[in-house]
């Protein structure tokens, strides 16, 4: 009696179970999910976009569904080749069908019924390696020699459109901080280890890598460099000094605004505390007077003793108006002293 029991027993949990599994996977419902996709080229390539998220309206049985967002809580990749074209360039891509080939969405048994975004448009492209020079920065210092930078290249691995597109902005440049220049004694050998840096627009581009991050260089400094913005500076004109009784000549435009000055740091100190004014200097040969030209680039800017200061003599010194380094034109207007009036 207790056998005939056990066995209805069993027999009764068994078509139960059996008719719970047909029922998980027969019965047909509808679903949703969003999946991370990742978009994979070969060893040698690159896609862009790299990545999204596809948000994925579906159809399967109980179990299917299950699997399906088991299958979403990880990333789903689609490679070149097989889910996305093979050919380099600008592709579009269904992106159900390009699903459809998964084979882990295909592996969970769920039949996709629509997807969001239905296109998308990827760029396919080949990796190349482009070799740079190493160029060092060294703001603020004035330099003594040659300087040396170890290794002088650096390897750059990027995608071919952003090699062939770059130009000259595609550059290295090995950056030394100006707060570690300041402690640097001058006359003496430093080697320094300095980050290496791309162009912001490539920087930022995760598909541009450098083979290494760091470079040693060597140099000797010979003076700190400053700047400093002065308001006005005053043009003057020089020339051979007998010429002053023949010629006359009026500046139109005597003043010139917002110029910076870069010099050697004690000097760029002394114009700050006023011991020295800079001046543009536009030189007039005797021929150009007597022409007359009505204008002419300024020959250089310098930095003059006041009250005559002996501690230090004139000096020329670099100088740019709002970023502009071409020498400014000065306007003049000539007249020969020693004309005759007209009759």
């Amino acid at each position: 009696m207790f056998r005939e029991r056990l066995w209805t027993y069993s027999l009764v949990t068994g078509v139960t179970l059996l008719i719970w599994f047909w029922a998980a996977t027969e019965t047909r419902d509808e679903g949703t999910a969003s999946f991370r996709i990742e978009l994979v080229g070969a060893a040698d390539q690159v896609v862009t976009p790299s990545e999204l998220t596809v948000h994925v309206k579906m159809e399967g049985s109980s179990l299917a569904l299950e699997r399906a967002l088991q299958a979403a809580q990880l990333s789903i990749k689609l490679t070149v080749g097989n889910e996305l074209p093979s050919q380099t360039g600008v592709q579009r891509v269904k992106v159900l069908e390009a699903l459809e080939r998964n084979e882990t969405i295909a592996g969970t048994g769920v039949s996709l019924l629509s997807v969001d975004p239905i296109d998308l448009d990827i760029a396919i492209d080949n990796l190349v390696t482009a070799t740079l020079p190493i160029e060092p920065v060294l703001p603020g210092v004035e330099l003594d020699g040659t300087v040396t930078v170890d290794p002088p290249q650096v390897q750059v691995r990027l995608p071919r459109r952003i090699r062939d597109r770059a130009g000259s902005d595609l550059r290295v440049t090995a950056n030394v901080l100006g707060q570690r220049l300041d402690r640097l004694k001058p006359g003496v050998l430093n080697t320094i280890t300095a980050s290496l840096e791309l162009p912001p627009r490539f920087a930022e581009d995760p598909t541009v890598t450098l083979d290494r991050s760091f470079a040693e260089i060597t140099f000797t400094v010979k003076s700190r460099i400053k700047q400093t913005t002065l308001p006005t500076v005053r043009v003057q004109i020089a020339g051979p000094p007998e010429d002053h009784e023949e010629y006359f000549i009026e500046i139109e435009n005597p003043t010139l605004a917002n110029v910076t000055i870069k010099a050697d740091l004690e000097l760029i100190g002394r114009i700050e505390r006023n011991q020295a004014v800079v001046v543009a200097i536009v030189h007039l040969s005797q021929r150009e007077k007597e022409r007359g030209i009505k204008e002419k680039p300024v020959t250089c800017f310098m930095a003059i003793p006041r009250d005559g200061n002996a501690a230090f003599r004139a000096a020329i010194v670099s100088a740019e108006i709002e970023g502009d380094t071409q020498a400014p034109v000065i306007r003049l207007k000539i007249s020969d002293r020693t004309a005759k009036p007209p009759a």
